[in-house]
């Protein structure tokens, strides 16, 4: 873990499965999603080594980064031993049932042209640099 989290920070890249920009300290869907694994039987070592992770990323970065809804899937689909190339398509479906409901909350509440209009109207735009 200290080498994975070494190589992340080397490269100022954020390490996957870490932070939000709400749940602050802790997102609470991990913890639940945890519990539910285990109690279907999963050993539970994947969970663990996320958790160890977790612990060495705060050290490192010396505060806390809670872990994510991302991070808990990715070392469930572990726990289950699904592939990275499976756990992918499962993460593209579940974003997609989200934009679903996103889709649906805007037709009963249309409100993306007014975001739209107020984002132009207050929001200067900049000519990418060549």
């Amino acid at each position: 873990c200290r080498d994975v989290v070494a190589d992340y920070r080397n490269r100022k890249k954020p390490m996957p499965g870490f932070g939000h920009p709400f749940h602050k300290p802790d997102d609470p869907r991990p913890p639940r999603l945890f519990t539910i694994a285990r109690e279907a039987g999963c050993t539970g070592n994947a969970i663990t080594l996320l958790q160890t992770l977790s612990k060495e990323l705060d050290r490192a970065a010396g505060r806390h980064l809670t872990i994510n809804a991302t991070g808990a899937i990715a070392a469930l689909l572990l726990e289950i031993d699904l592939t990275p190339d499976v756990m992918r398509s499962i993460a593209v479906i579940s974003r997609s049932a989200g934009l679903a409901g996103h889709l649906a909350e805007e037709q009963r509440n249309p409100s993306a042209r007014r975001i739209w209009q107020l984002a132009e109207e207050h929001i200067p735009y900049e000519q990418p640099r060549s």
